[in-house]
């Protein structure tokens, strides 16, 4: 399966999973929440992959929420068909899975971080 916002490389036993849209800093969107998800389950569920690693194209790691494609999205990274109320949590949530998911695999998960600051 190829991803659309994130590469996917297993070598040496080792997965590297590189957040890839660096002309926006790596900023997270919906889309990326379910390809890190995707690829955090498939490093997990790969008898080959005894480690993970995460990394950024470019020259930061991630800038955080991609606030001009956040809001318009709901979890699945699929457009919003009713108006969003700005304290409605409900499509940041899939994120704390992201985290969760690395605290949760049983390989070993490092990150590759570079900033530009």
């Amino acid at each position: 399966m190829a991803f659309e916002q994130l590469t996917y490389e297993v070598r040496d036993g080792v997965a590297t999973i590189t957040f890839n849209r660096p002309e926006r800093m790596n900023a997270l969107t919906k889309i990326m929440e379910r390809e890190i998800r995707e690829a955090m389950d498939r490093a997990g569920q790969d008898a080959e992959v005894r480690a993970i690693v995460l990394t950024g194209a470019g020259r930061a790691f991630c800038a955080g929420m991609d606030m001009q494609m956040q809001l318009p999205y709901n979890a699945n990274g699929t457009l919003w068909t009713e108006p969003i109320k700005l304290w409605d949590v409900s499509a940041a949530r899939s994120l704390p899975y992201c985290a969760e998911r690395t605290r949760l695999t049983i390989r070993p998960t490092l990150t590759a971080v570079t900033s530009s600051s």
